[in-house]
């Protein structure tokens, strides 16, 4: 079973490209994309286990820990497997109360 993790970089902004071209040669890293805002990189590593890809993660963050002023590691759950879920998501407005609300209130 494959392991996998994403991770968000907040790279200094004088430094993102540079940033970006060393995660791309990193060992396990299968993605690096530059974002619009903050984070302004995300990354996916990929390896055959989780002890690996612990190990390539270190490397790829230590690669670029000069330049980075925060991450956040969002690893992958095996169980559920790797797979995109496309749902119809309803949302609603937060301040927008509902009917029964309006009635609890009205009482």
């Amino acid at each position: 079973m494959t392991a996998k993790v994403y991770v968000l970089l907040t790279i200094i902004q004088d430094k993102i490209g540079q940033a970006a071209g060393i995660l791309r040669g990193c060992n396990g890293v299968v993605l690096v994309e530059v974002l619009e805002g903050i984070p302004n990189i995300v990354m996916v590593l990929q390896a055959s286990n989780r002890k690996r890809l612990a190990e390539k993660s270190i490397a790829a963050i230590i690669a670029v820990e000069s330049m980075t002023e925060d991450l956040q590691l969002l690893p992958v759950q095996n169980e559920y497997g790797s797979h995109v879920v496309t749902e119809r998501v309803r949302s609603r407005r937060i301040n927008k109360k509902s009917p029964r609300q309006q009635a609890t209130r009205a009482i």
